[in-house]
């Protein structure tokens, strides 16, 4: 495993400014209320994120008054009859590969199977269902249920690129729950084979090449040491995965996990890693669900083209935030700032994040 070895932090800066906003406030009788908002940059990519604790006491007119149990189990019993991830439903209402890809139709590791998605965006296009409940709890997806997930995930990146070579740039996803953009609500993920890489991940193999050429470093193990140099964001490690908050963030409770042995893609994952990986996921998905209440998320974990080690400048990581509580009706949580001008707007503290997940650690 790569260490940092320094005692003193590298050439990482995090930037921020704050500023004040100032209003005679009816929730305090119409005294002056001062709100600070803290506009933090990215220390590797180009965009900035602002913060402002008090946005999480904003009223939400749209939020019914039930709770989320009520609701989940009414949308459990709803949809479980019909659900084509169930076991008595996906073998007549799933699709199956086409021989060249997979000749037994599907891909399957004890509870978990692969599939083609029946609505693509991606000219390799498959979903993995996780396992034959119709629901869990982010608490729920153990270790084991993990590691099946990226075994057989990366067993089928194998057979694509060895159908055809130009097929280098995979991902493996998660929409947990339909406020995160789950059409199904049996868990499962999405994993994708394209020919080019999407703009975000090019930015990103981009800014960390150039920072290498910068600094003669690696950024994400900089980070790493960084992190747990200053222990303000730093969450904890499984084997060679290292947790942290991220000091910008671009969701909710967002949360990183950094590769830190010379891995940049999927194809170079061994059975240790992967169980680091899922070691680290599963307790993950746990602290925020039990800490932070988290009900739905979204998961990308980038990768490199799985064609070159790109390890020097570049390493495998996974992002999430989480999204809105499922209810009848519910408050978005992404605007215009987030959709036209790409800036988050952020009501949580990274720094509370991660002293709520490293309790669990």
């Amino acid at each position: 495993m790569e260490e940092w070895k320094s005692e003193n932090p590298p050439a990482l800066t995090f930037d921020k400014f704050i500023r004040t906003a100032r209003l005679l406030s009816p929730m305090k009788d119409f005294e002056l209320d001062e709100q600070e908002i803290e506009f933090r940059k990215h220390p590797l990519l180009d965009y900035w994120c602002r913060i402002n604790l008090g946005r999480s006491l904003r009223v939400k007119q749209a939020h019914a008054p039930s709770d989320y149990d009520d609701t989940i189990q009414e949308v459990i019993k709803r949809t479980h009859e019909k659900c084509f991830f169930c076991p008595e439903n996906l073998e007549t209402t799933t699709p199956k590969f086409p021989p060249e890809v997979a000749p037994e139709g599907r891909l399957r590791k004890r509870k978990f199977v692969l599939l083609p998605n029946l609505f693509p965006f991606a000219e390799h296009h498959a979903v993995g269902v996780l396992s034959e409940d119709h629901f869990l709890g982010l608490n729920e997806i153990t270790k084991e249920l993990l590691e099946d997930s990226f075994k057989v995930s990366v067993a089928y990146f194998d057979r694509i690129f060895k159908l055809n070579n130009e097929m280098k740039f995979c991902s493996i996803n998660m929409n947990y729950m339909p406020p995160a953009g789950a059409s199904i609500v049996h868990p499962h993920v999405q994993i994708t084979s394209d020919i080019k890489g999407s703009g975000k991940l090019l930015e990103i193999l981009y800014k960390s090449k150039e920072y290498h050429k910068a600094h003669g470093t690696n950024y994400w193990i900089d980070l790493v040491g960084t992190e747990k140099w200053l222990k303000e964001r730093f969450i904890g490690t499984s084997g060679a995965v290292s947790w942290l908050t991220n000091y910008a963030p671009m969701g909710k409770n967002e949360v990183i996990g950094i590769v830190t042995r010379p891995i940049s893609h999927f194809r170079a994952f061994d059975e240790t890693l992967i169980s680091d990986f899922s070691e680290g996921l599963s307790k993950i998905f746990t602290g925020l669900w039990e800490k932070r209440h988290v009900r739905s998320l979204n998961l990308t974990i980038y990768s490199g083209p799985i064609d070159v080690d790109v390890s020097e400048y570049f390493r495998v990581h996974v992002k999430l935030i989480s999204r809105p509580v499922l209810r009848p009706f519910y408050t978005g949580d992404t605007a215009f700032m987030e959709n036209f001008y790409a800036e988050p707007i952020i009501e949580t503290a990274p720094e509370d994040v991660a002293s709520d997940l490293h309790s669990i650690w």
